[in-house]
């Protein structure tokens, strides 16, 4: 998908917010299937870029690193770079929590 066009969606159906006192828009997370360099999946700016026949776990796990999650190996959880299942960690949970409040 053309940058501009996923630019344009992520704005287009974004959410009204305020960060710093400043009116803004929360853009909008943009899935389509598209090239992944070898991967079932790809989180990059606002867009997930899925691999035709990939896992249905991929889009979870691609959400997770929107959420500024990184990927672990063999702990378990949606994040788990080997075999991820759909539960977020804990841990998970409280960094999605700080990151959110740190963007305010």
């Amino acid at each position: 998908m053309n940058a501009s066009i996923a630019r344009t969606l992520a704005y287009n159906n974004g959410l009204p917010g305020e960060k710093m006192g400043v009116e803004g828009i929360a853009r909008a997370p943009v899935v389509y299937f598209g090239p992944t360099n070898g991967a079932y999946g790809m989180y990059s700016g606002n867009s997930i870029t899925l691999s035709h026949g990939a896992p249905e776990i991929t889009l979870p796990h691609e959400v997770g690193h929107s959420f500024n999650l990184r990927d672990i190996s063999n702990a378990g959880g949606v994040m788990d770079d080997l075999y991820p299942s759909y539960y977020l960690m804990p841990l998970q949970v409280d960094l999605i929590w700080l990151n959110a409040l740190n963007q305010r």
